[in-house]
């Protein structure tokens, strides 16, 4: 990938619909189902597909006349980048304050402690 920069909102739609699809992979109009009305124009999606391709996030090749795009990474591989670009750039670079942000934040049942700490244990 050349950039390994987080998504936009935007970016993130159309990536999130081509992970959705079956194999990963498809057309500009494939993609339009995960939209809610009212639904962007066709060549608006388009348009953040190419983008997308040119920051390394999708990869395009010519079928049956037709564009077809997929992933060049897996939403859990994403999730790595987004996750760590997060960790920079509001807590320093430390995962664990990144940790004890969200644990405080979430507002965690005495159940889902337990299952954090013996998660750690086993880690």
């Amino acid at each position: 990938m050349k950039d390994k920069k987080t998504l936009t909102q935007s970016e993130f739609q159309v990536m999130h619909g081509l992970w959705s699809l079956p194999g990963q992979c498809g057309y500009t109009g494939d993609l339009l189902q995960f939209y809610e009305e009212p639904k962007p124009a066709y060549t608006t999606v388009a348009t953040f597909l190419k983008i997308l391709t040119s920051k390394g996030f999708v990869k395009s090749k010519k079928k049956n006349g037709k564009i077809f795009f997929t992933p060049t990474m897996s939403r859990k591989d994403y999730a790595k980048v987004a996750l760590a670009e997060t960790k920079n750039d509001f807590f320093d670079g430390s995962y664990i304050d990144m940790m004890k942000y969200f644990i405080k934040s979430e507002q965690l049942t005495d159940d889902e402690k337990n299952e954090l700490i013996e998660f750690i244990r086993n880690a």
